[in-house]
């Protein structure tokens, strides 16, 4: 069971077997992408937040980055743009969440912002499919994710930041058009036409070396 797989990928690759659909309730969600790539994606999510925060009506927004690095210094941005802006416009209310952030700390993003505040949540891909968030109303996608990778020339594995990919069953699709629990927009910083269509699946990153060794130690 999952919410975001390319049923008809699966269902071809194991001789057409029967796939079954459980409708859920979905709300209107317009998608909106660059007319040109933008060269810094951290800069371009910074101004759609106060775009939004300035320009639009009530509502939280949540942004996909990369890492708590970047997460953090976002966090920082933002405070320092709100320290320029009126009193009565800083009611802005900033929610970061990454794995390896507390617990105690990560349960912030389910509680409801201060009457009169809006939520900003700043998150890796851990707010894509493994948590639901209430409250969203507007998506921030740069279209970059960070994965890790093999470099055969140097024989070593790195975490990379990668374009993501405009399949059905991409998890930040899902999130885009489903996990805005009323009507809403999603911003995604990347030319709709540059997206790749499928994911680099994790095999074609990975070093083979190790898998094929255990294979044939196995004796299969």
């Amino acid at each position: 069971m999952s919410a975001s797989l390319d049923a008809r990928l699966f269902s071809e690759y194991f001789g057409g077997a029967r796939a079954v659909h459980v409708e859920g309730r979905q709300h209107h969600v317009d998608v909106f992408y660059t007319l040109h790539a933008e060269t810094d994606y951290v800069d371009a999510a910074l101004i759609t937040i106060f775009q939004i925060h300035l320009e639009e009506g009530p509502g939280d927004i949540l942004v996909f980055l990369t890492g708590q690095e970047e997460i953090e210094g976002v966090e920082r941005l933002v405070q320092e743009q709100l320290q320029k802006l009126p009193e009565e416009r800083k009611k802005l209310l900033t929610v970061p969440i990454f794995s390896s952030l507390p617990s105690e700390k990560q349960m912030r993003v389910f509680m409801p912002a201060p009457a009169g505040y809006r939520k900003v949540i700043l998150a890796t891909n851990i707010a894509e499919t493994s948590v639901t968030i209430p409250g969203i109303k507007f998506v921030i996608d740069p279209g970059f994710v960070k994965a890790r990778s093999y470099d055969p020339v140097k024989g070593m594995e790195s975490l990379i930041i990668i374009p993501t990919s405009k399949s059905p069953g991409s998890s930040k699709e899902v999130v885009d058009v489903q996990a805005v629990k009323d009507q809403g927009s999603a911003f995604d910083s990347t030319q709709r036409v540059n997206l790749r269509s499928l994911r680099i699946q994790q095999s074609q990153r990975s070093n083979g070396a190790t898998s094929l060794m255990l294979f044939c130690s196995s004796r299969l």
